[in-house]
């Protein structure tokens, strides 16, 4: 079994090395095909330098940028023939931990993926079978299609995590192209078979702008269509979160709670709920929202940033506070002395230890 890097980079000249022996020190690579979409500093030189020094045979080329999907089909095309599996990979990404390759049969693997500030955890098809049908679809946000229907998962005690400090990453102006990006993708038709898609990451774009109110519009819109059941979930808290900023909570408990229902078994929905209901005063409330949130388990398998913080310790946050609140003793709780042991803030456990 062998598998061929496949990478697109630009201006990468400041992370590009770590990146390499991150990748090289976490996983077999056998051949490396990465396309430079117009670095202006040394980012090729340093990937030739990085490949010898490791005495891994690969290609380099140079391709006109165009956009993500177009891009990324170039590089894969220059993979065909030189390995069994393909490993996808973004230059500010890292891998932590040791991931545990199976006996490769699959047609992809699953890789556990955590947003940069390890509260998020999800999913992307990361390695794919090495055939031509495979190929990278859309504007922004692009995802792998694979053919087959046998998808694995990479095991291990491992992530990669998400990076923020690529060249892309500090444009001020980034997410403000992709939401025009993908509104132009949207109203133009194209792509339609990923309209559903186009809407929810340009809801997120804009939200990662910090424009409240184009990402309410399309989340709530998002929350109107069909698909991905874990998206349109995502989408319902979205649109609550930010009702909330626009000082509407009433509304957005209802786009809490409507999450909620659509996907049971997902603490966030509740954990929302609970947490603004205690910001207005409605303790009592907000205590059965919060002990329905502490009874669930973090879920496994395919989930879209499943925030972890919340299943760790922020529901046992809530529940001790609210308990406090309305004159219990949340030192008496069960879950107490498993809050005080988690990676909470300090001073979130202080505000418990305050109420004692």
């Amino acid at each position: 079994m062998t598998i061929c890097l496949n990478m697109i980079v630009r201006d990468e000249a400041h992370l590009i090395k770590d990146t390499l022996y991150n990748i090289c020190s976490c996983f077999p690579i056998d051949y490396w095909v990465i396309s430079d979409t117009g670095s202006t500093d040394d980012t090729k030189e340093i990937i030739r330098q990085v490949f010898q020094e490791l005495d891994i045979p690969g290609e380099l080329a140079e391709d006109e940028w165009v956009d993500f999907s177009h891009n990324r089909n170039l590089a894969l095309r220059r993979c065909h023939g030189k390995s069994d599996y393909v490993l996808f990979f973004d230059a500010d990404d890292k891998v932590t931990g040791k991931p545990q390759l199976p006996d490769m049969t699959a047609d992809a693997y699953h890789v556990v993926m955590e947003s940069y500030d390890r509260s998020h955890k999800y999913f992307r098809k990361l390695i794919v079978k090495n055939t031509p049908e495979v190929h990278w679809k859309g504007v922004v946000h692009e995802f792998i299609v694979v053919t087959g229907k046998d998808i694995g998962t990479v095991g291990g005690e491992y992530s990669v995590i998400s990076g923020r400090t690529g060249a892309r990453s500090r444009d001020p102006e980034k997410y403000r192209k992709d939401a025009l990006l993908l509104e132009n993708a949207i109203t133009s038709g194209q792509d339609r078979e990923l309209h559903v898609r186009y809407v929810f990451y340009c809801a997120n774009s804009w939200r990662d702008y910090g424009d409240r109110d184009q990402a309410l519009k399309w989340y709530v819109t998002r929350t109107k269509l069909k698909g991905w059941i874990e998206e349109t979930y995502m989408a319902f808290l979205g649109a609550g979160l930010q009702l909330e900023h626009k000082k509407r909570p009433d509304l957005a408990l209802d786009f809490f709670l409507q999450g909620h229902n659509l996907v049971p078994e997902r603490a966030e929905g509740l954990y929302h709920a609970a947490r603004s209901l205690r910001h207005r005063g409605a303790f009592h409330s907000a205590l059965i929202f919060a002990k329905q949130a502490l009874d669930i388990p973090m879920p496994v398998g395919n989930r879209l940033f499943l925030d972890k913080s919340i299943y760790e310790y922020w529901a046992a946050y809530e529940f001790l506070f609210l308990t406090a609140r309305i004159g219990g003793n949340p030192e008496l709780s069960p879950h107490y002395d498993r809050f005080m042991a988690s990676r909470a803030p300090q001073s979130s456990k202080d505000s418990i230890k305050s109420l004692l």
